[in-house]
């Protein structure tokens, strides 16, 4: 539970959904997450019941507040279990944020070997705008970019696209068949694969695509990645792209050709910002909101002040 002192669960609740809009990390302590993640109790104990928690329905907060009651030992442990759960559900997207990144990071030193380079990881917005001003044209640059694959890497460790997942993940259940359009690197993807979905990826044949299906190998994953200059199929129960429309000259007919992959689209539209790279193209905000306001809006956050994350329904 929360001292009063500071307030309650409830409060608890909208410090943690406010400062995920302005993308801060809350640091909490507890005795059990007291355990270095190279243990080798990690895994098995304190990663798979994150996991576990979070593809089960949420725990309401009275369950925490239960737990230290003098209640008798069968009804006691029932509810520690279901306090933990909750515990564990509040924790669950920040830790796999850590951990995810780190594996991530991991396995593209791992991918690369000796070519691997420091250097570009930590200027990889820097070598994203050099490699685009090198390459011939902007279709050559996307289907050739080496400097995504650290650019990728690094926007998976920061976290951002976790609220995301989080908001379609609250609109589509564990075991939904997923399309991850744009896929880059697949990190989103793998993410939700562990989370028990059935995700396939699309993006262009290129650097980026070839190291997803060295992860996929590398963790025993099967899954399908398609071409997008070929067929990708339709029929699945969600599509999602998080920040590819902006790289799109029409993203009207980049939503249309959404809308006919998938029973549910997620997508976010992102404002201009003075900062943004070159490759990313001014759009049309509200016009596209207007757009998806004529289907069945199932969830939109405003998120880090300029990211409109919409999922709607495309069928009735």
């Amino acid at each position: 539970d929360v001292d009063p002192i500071f307030g309650t669960l409830g409060d608890f609740d909208r410090l943690l959904e406010k400062a995920h809009t302005l993308n801060l990390k809350v640091i909490i302590d507890q005795v059990i997450s007291h355990c270095s993640d190279k243990h080798p109790w990690f895994q098995p104990y304190f990663r798979d019941r994150v996991v576990g928690a979070l593809v089960e329905p949420p725990v309401p907060g009275a369950w925490a507040r239960m737990a230290d009651l003098p209640l008798p030992s069968p009804l006691r442990r029932r509810v520690r279990k279901r306090a933990n759960r909750w515990w564990y559900q509040q924790v669950g997207d920040s830790f796999l944020d850590t951990w995810e990144g780190e594996r991530g990071l991991a396995e593209l030193r791992e991918y690369l070997g000796d070519a691997y380079d420091e250097r570009r990881l930590r200027e990889h917005m820097h070598e994203v705008e050099r490699e685009e001003a090198e390459a011939p044209d902007e279709a050559t640059f996307y289907r050739t970019s080496e400097s995504y694959l650290y650019d990728l890497t690094v926007f998976a460790m920061s976290g951002t696209k976790s609220p995301y997942l989080r908001d379609l993940r609250r609109q589509v259940p564990p075991g939904s068949r997923l399309l991850d359009y744009g896929c880059g690197i697949g990190s989103d993807g793998l993410r939700l694969i562990e989370l028990g979905y059935q995700v396939s990826f699309a993006d262009f044949t290129n650097p980026s695509t070839a190291f997803l299906r060295w992860r996929l190998d590398r963790r025993e994953k099967v899954a399908e990645v398609f071409d997008v200059d070929g067929e990708v199929p339709t029929g699945f129960e969600a599509v999602y792209c998080w920040d590819v429309i902006e790289h799109i000259d029409d993203p009207f007919a980049f939503l249309a050709n959404l809308e006919r992959r998938a029973a549910v689209v997620a997508v976010n539209f992102l404002e201009p910002a003075e900062h943004d790279v070159h490759v990313h193209k001014p759009l049309p905000v509200k016009e596209l909101l207007d757009h998806v306001n004529r289907h069945q809006v199932l969830s939109y956050r405003r998120y880090y002040e300029r990211s409109h994350v919409v999922v709607y329904r495309t069928t009735p």
